[in-house]
């Protein structure tokens, strides 16, 4: 039996919890940007999106990628809004 990915399910997945940093984000469709970020994994709850870090990276509901750090841009593909939950891991002396 598959467990259905929540952020509930994510975060519990990434313990203990003081060592990962977890974020949410929501974008509607026809989102297209650019920005930068730390190694991490993104999931999908909803929707599908494609990160560009030279390499390009399509993900759906449902699914997960580990992401390189650096300059990327994202686009959401289709017509639905996409849910993403970006997870990494802190550096030690930042971990409570």
């Amino acid at each position: 039996m598959m467990v259905p990915l929540t952020e509930d399910a994510i975060r519990a997945a990434h313990q203990p919890k003081g060592h990962f940093r977890v974020r949410c984000a929501k974008y509607p469709p026809g989102t297209r940007f650019s920005g930068s970020m730390r190694a991490g994994r993104c999931y999908v709850i909803r929707g599908a999106c494609r990160y560009d870090f030279g390499d390009r990276v399509e993900l759906t509901a449902g699914q997960f990628a580990d992401l390189p750090e650096g300059g990327y841009e994202l686009e959401v593909l289709g017509n639905e809004a996409v849910d993403l939950v970006l997870v990494r891991e802190l550096p030690v002396e930042f971990r409570t």
